[in-house]
């Protein structure tokens, strides 16, 4: 059977070279990369082209890895990994577990009744679903917000 290597994304992780440290200790060969220097049609400057890789990073740099020819490159379902999938599994543990999933223009039709439900004068935290950040979370004023979405 042939033996995993591994591509690890640096400085993305705590622990990073514990991690790195145990591989080594248990004979496995890795190399490291950054997102910015990593291009699948460059991959075999890592490994060879149909390879046995596993990667650890993000999401951004691991749908890169899904362009290589490696198997199994990376383990990752991006559906999974929205809040609408995890939130129904986890959602009582999460530090925030009072929220409500809702698209932008539901979130503004609904205004009042979410604004009165966590008893806000307008500033609530709103985040995106996906994890591939379509926009920043964060605070926003839905008072203001409302505004600008209908101004545009």
């Amino acid at each position: 059977m042939k033996k995993v290597n591994w591509l690890i994304e640096q400085n993305i992780y705590d622990r990073e070279s514990e991690f790195l440290a145990e591989l080594q200790k248990q004979g496995y060969i890795y190399q490291e990369t950054k997102y910015l220097n990593f291009r699948p049609e460059a991959a075999h400057q890592y490994f060879p082209p149909d390879d046995c890789v596993l990667f650890m990073g993000t999401i951004n740099l691991g749908r890169d890895i899904l362009r290589t020819s490696w198997i199994p490159g990376a383990y990752m379902d991006e559906k999974n990994l929205r809040c609408s999938s995890y939130y129904t599994y986890f959602g009582h543990y999460l530090l925030n577990n009072k929220y409500f999933l809702l698209s932008l223009g539901e979130l503004l039709r609904r205004k009042t009744e979410i604004l009165e439900y966590f008893k806000s004068d307008g500033d609530l935290f709103v985040r995106p679903d996906s994890n591939m950040k379509s926009f920043r979370a964060g605070v926003f004023n839905l008072n203001i917000l409302n505004i600008a979405i209908l101004n545009q």
